[in-house]
This record gives C-alpha cells, structure tokens and sequence, in this order.
C-alpha cells in the first residue's frame, strides 16, 4: 500500500507541470508512463542489463563534445 500511496503522491505533483491535454496526456497518463518505465526496467535488468556499468555508446556522445 505504500509503493501506491507513492505513486499517487508523484502522479499528483508531476500532474501540476506535466499534463497536456490537448494529447490526452492527464494524471492517467503520468501514472501508465510511470509504471511503464518502471516495468521496461525491471524487464531489462532480469535480462541481464546493468544500469551501474557505463557502456561505450553512452562515452562516444559524451567525448564527442
């Protein structure tokens, strides 16, 4: 119940600054696009991914400066 009550906390305060109601996007849409985050997260790191491991693509945009 609390990892609800939290979402709903950070749906209600990104709601102030994030809606776009001319694309639908309301609380409804702050709170999918969260879970769905979230889940492609918990998808990639059960198929090995290691978001702590810095990979070579993100070097080459860094030092392309």
């Amino acid at each position: 119940m609390k990892a609800l009550n939290e979402l709903t906390e950070l749906v209600d305060e990104l709601a102030e600054t994030c809606t776009y109601a001319p694309a639908g996007f309301n609380k409804g849409g702050i709170r999918q696009h969260i879970l769905d985050t979230l889940n492609e997260r918990r998808r990639r790191i059960y198929n090995g991914h290691d978001y702590e491991k810095v990979h070579w693509f993100h070097l080459v945009d860094y030092f392309a400066c």
